[in-house]
């Protein structure tokens, strides 16, 4: 039995997540914790057998304090199969130490250093495209810069096109 035939016959052909390391609410959303791959659908991208196009989500979440004097910094990675970047998303939620409000502005290094800030925010951010900012694979990293001590919590959501030729292969 091909793999394909396999997967489809285990319920594994709707592309559920096979492993889930648990989640956590932020805001309204609830996300998936540490590296959790879910391929979200397999086709056959031009109708050549054996090739198919594999979207793929990873979500790196992060949490610290930071201050003026020290930035919170979350690395990722964009792995170096993928084929085209369909999206990132950056949201963030803020915990102030007290009930002033604390101004947040981040910068995106795309692995060649830290580019020009963000606008300023002083609430919490769910969603923001940063995908034109991530243009290649490798290690990427998003640094925050606040002007008050603070706590940050951080989800980076990384969607991912690859093409596979072998992976419905039985080997």
């Amino acid at each position: 039995m091909e793999r394909r035939e396999f997967l489809k016959a285990v319920g594994i052909a709707s592309m559920a997540p096979v492993l889930s390391l648990g989640s956590v609410n932020f805001g309204e959303k609830e996300y998936a914790t540490g590296g959790v791959v879910h391929p979200e659908r397999a086709r056959n991208t031009n109708d050549s057998p054996g090739e198919y196009e594999l979207r793929n989500t990873y979500v790196y979440n992060a949490e610290d304090s930071c201050d003026a004097s020290y930035p919170f910094t979350v690395p990722f990675k964009i792995v170096s199969e993928m084929t085209a970047i369909v999206s990132i998303k950056l949201s963030f939620q803020i915990y102030e130490e007290d009930n002033s409000p604390v101004t947040v502005h981040y910068h995106i290094d795309n692995g060649s250093g830290f580019g020009g800030a963000s606008g300023n925010y002083t609430s919490d951010q769910t969603d923001l495209d940063i995908t034109a900012s991530v243009t290649t694979s490798g290690w990427k990293a998003v640094r925050f810069d606040v002007d008050k001590r603070c706590r940050v919590a951080a989800i980076i959501e990384c969607k991912i096109v690859r093409v596979d030729e072998d992976w419905l292969k039985c080997s």
